[in-house]
């Protein structure tokens, strides 16, 4: 998907149904990771020390809204990052995705014409 229709696709919508409406946190969070995606929305790789730097959080709090994003169907672990070479950890690799509610909406109304 291409990087700014994904954006545009997270409007929020009182008809989306409450397991995939995103808290003001999980927005911020998913931008956050929008911002390290390439064109496509893929091989985003920040670190979550990284992630609370740039959403002013815990890093505590990036792993919890992680795991919310990803039940959500909004995020997807492409490449689980683990040890490294000497003390240093590879981050995660992340591609972002929609959950099918959203494409759905997203495809069927407009935005701009305030349906």
């Amino acid at each position: 998907m291409d990087k700014f229709a994904f954006i545009k696709a997270l409007r929020a919508d009182a008809q989306l149904p409450a397991e995939v409406r995103l808290t003001n946190a999980e927005f911020r969070l998913l931008v956050m990771i929008w911002n390290y995606s390439d064109h496509e929305c893929r091989n985003a790789r920040p670190s979550a020390a990284r992630l609370a730097a740039d959403a002013g959080i815990t890093r505590t709090l990036v792993w919890r809204q992680i795991k919310a994003l990803k039940q959500k169907g909004y995020l997807v672990v492409t490449s689980a990052g683990g040890a490294g070479g000497g003390s240093a950890r590879k981050a995660n690799t992340y591609a972002l995705t929609l959950p099918m509610e959203v494409v759905n909406l997203s495809f069927t109304t407009d935005p701009s014409s305030g349906e």
